[in-house]
C-alpha cells in the first residue's frame, strides 16, 4: 500500500513538474502580454522591427454603453476609462449585463520612419466596426440593425505619426462581449506566418484526434466495444472543440448555435473520459460514479444545449452564472479523474498510470487556465485548456492501445492453454483407444481357445457319427 502511495506521489509530482515547467515556456514564448508594445493611457509606441508581430494590449480608451464615431473624438470626447484587452469578460461590470455596446481607442505612435501595416483584429464579440485614421476599414457583422458574424480580420494600418484605432462592438448573442482577445500589428508577412504557424498547430490537434477518433469508431463498428465507441466520441467532440479557428476563417453567422456546440463538445469529452476513466478504474458499478459523476455529466451536456439556445436570450442576467457553472465542473471533473486514476493505482490496475497522467494533465490545464486569466493569450498555439484536452486524448488513446495489447496477450496464454489442454485430452483419448485395442485383443484370444475346444469336439461328434440325445 505504501509504494502505491509513493508511485501515486511520484506521478503527480512528475505531472505537475512537467505541466509548469510547459505553461513557463508559453508564458514567455508564446504569450500575446508579454509581447505587448509599450505604451501609456491612450496610446502605444510602435517598435523598429516591423517583421515581428506586436500586440496592442494595454492604454485602450473604453467607452462601455456608447457607439462613437470619430467625429465624436474630434470634437474632443474625454475619455473616462482606460483598461487593457482581456481584463473584461463582458460588459456586465459597467452595464449590469453582457449585452451591450462599447467603443475601443488607442493612438500608435510611430517614432520612426513611416510603414505600411496590418492590423490582425480576431473575432469582436460579437459585431464590430472598425476605424484606422477616421476611415471605417471594415465590419465583423452588422452593428445596425445587429447582426453578428464570427470572424477574424486583417486591415492595412498605414502608419505615419499618430494612427488612431476605433474599434465599436456590440453583443446581444453570447456570454462573451466586446473586444476580449488582443489585436495584432506586424507586417503583412510577420502576421501571415502567425496565422499559417497557428493554423498547422490546431490542424494537428483537429486532425490526430479526428484520426483516432475515426480508427476507434470503426473499431466499435467491427466488434461493438463499449470502451471503443467512448474514445471515439471523445476523440470526435475534442476534435470540433478545436476546429473553431478554420470556421472563423470562414466567418459564420449562425453565432448563438455555434457557442452552444463549442460548449456541448466540451462537455461530452468530459463525460466519455468519466465513463471510460469509470470503466478502466473498476468503479463503474460504484454508487457515487453510477448515480452521481455520470448523471452529472450528462446533465451538464443537456445544460450547454439548453441554456445558450432557450435561456440565455431571454435573460441574460444569468450568463456570468453559466459561465462559472461550466468552471467549476470542468475543475470537479478533472478532479474527480484524478481520484479514478488513484483508485485504479490501488487496485493495481495496469492502466492507473496512463489514467492518472492524463487526467492529472488536464485537471492542471482547468486550474491553469483560472489562475492565467487575463494574463496569457496563445499567439501561435492553443489554450491550456485545449492542450489539457488534447493530453486526454492522447493518455487515453495510449490507454485503449496498452488494453488492447494486454487483451492480446491475455488471448494468446489462452490460446495456448487452450492448445496445451487440447493436446493432453488427445494424448489420453489416444490412450484410452490404446488400452481399449489391447483389451479386445486379450479378450479375443481368451475366448478363441474354448471356442476351437467347442469347434474341434462337434467336428469330432459329426465324423465318428456319435448317436447323440
Amino acid at each position: 500500500m505504501r509504494r502505491q502511495i509513493t508511485v501515486q506521489a511520484l506521478l503527480l509530482a512528475a505531472v505537475l513538474v512537467a505541466g509548469t515547467l510547459f505553461y513557463t515556456l508559453l508564458h514567455q514564448f508564446d504569450n500575446k502580454y508579454t509581447s505587448a508594445l509599450p505604451g501609456g493611457y491612450g496610446y502605444n509606441v510602435l517598435q523598429d522591427d516591423p517583421e515581428q508581430v506586436f500586440f496592442l494590449v494595454d492604454g485602450w480608451e473604453y467607452y462601455p454603453g456608447q457607439l462613437l464615431e470619430p467625429s465624436d473624438f474630434a470634437d474632443g470626447v474625454t475619455p473616462e476609462l482606460y483598461t487593457y484587452i482581456g481584463k473584461y469578460a463582458n460588459f456586465s461590470d459597467h452595464l449590469g449585463s453582457p449585452y451591450g455596446t462599447a467603443t475601443y481607442r488607442l493612438i500608435l505612435e510611430n517614432p520612426g520612419e513611416a510603414v505600411e501595416l496590418a492590423l490582425y483584429l480576431p473575432e469582436l464579440l460579437c459585431a464590430g466596426r472598425i476605424y484606422i485614421n477616421g476611415q471605417l476599414v471594415g465590419e465583423q457583422g452588422s452593428l445596425e440593425p445587429y447582426a453578428p458574424r464570427v470572424m477574424d480580420g486583417i486591415y492595412a494600418l498605414p502608419v505615419d505619426g499618430p494612427t488612431e484605432i476605433i474599434i465599436q462592438c456590440a453583443n446581444y448573442t453570447h456570454y462573451y462581449s466586446g473586444m476580449y482577445y488582443p489585436p495584432a500589428v506586424g507586417s503583412l508577412g510577420a502576421i501571415s506566418r502567425m496565422l499559417t504557424i497557428r493554423q498547422i498547430v490546431y490542424g494537428f490537434l483537429c486532425f490526430t484526434a479526428l484520426a483516432i477518433a475515426l480508427f476507434h469508431l470503426v473499431q466499435w463498428l467491427w466488434g461493438r466495444d463499449r470502451l471503443t465507441r467512448r474514445m471515439g466520441f471523445l476523440s470526435l467532440a475534442f476534435a470540433l472543440r478545436v476546429s473553431y479557428l478554420f470556421i472563423r476563417a470562414l466567418g459564420v453567422p449562425s453565432v448563438r448555435p455555434l457557442y452552444a456546440l463549442e460548449d456541448i463538445c466540451g462537455n461530452v469529452v468530459l463525460l466519455c473520459a468519466v465513463l471510460i476513466a469509470g470503466e478502466l478504474s473498476g468503479c463503474s458499478h460504484r454508487w457515487y460514479h453510477r448515480c452521481g459523476a455520470v448523471p452529472a455529466a450528462a446533465g451538464l451536456c443537456l445544460f450547454t444545449v439548453l441554456f445558450p439556445l432557450l435561456i440565455l436570450p431571454y435573460a441574460p442576467i444569468f450568463i456570468n452564472l453559466y459561465g462559472d457553472i461550466l468552471f467549476l465542473w470542468k475543475l470537479a471533473a478533472g478532479l474527480y479523474l484524478v481520484f479514478l486514476a488513484g483508485h485504479a493505482l490501488s487496485q493495481d490496475r495496469a492502466l492507473g498510470h496512463y489514467l492518472l497522467f492524463a487526467a492529472g494533465l488536464y485537471g492542471l490545464s482547468v486550474a491553469a487556465s483560472v489562475v492565467t486569466a487575463n494574463r496569457f493569450e496563445p499567439i501561435c498555439g492553443a489554450w491550456l485548456e485545449e492542450y489539457g484536452g488534447y493530453a486526454l486524448v492522447i493518455g487515453f488513446s495510449a490507454q485503449m492501445v496498452r488494453r488492447g495489447v494486454l487483451l492480446t496477450r491475455e488471448n494468446r496464454l489462452l490460446t495456448q492453454h487452450l492448445q496445451e489442454e487440447v493436446d493432453r485430452k488427445t494424448h489420453g483419448i489416444n490412450v484410452l483407444l490404446r488400452e481399449r485395442r489391447e483389451l479386445l485383443a486379450n479378450l479375443l484370444h481368451d475366448l478363441k481357445n474354448p471356442l476351437s475346444a467347442l469347434r474341434s469336439y462337434a467336428e469330432l461328434v459329426c465324423k465318428g457319427n456319435v448317436d447323440l440325445d
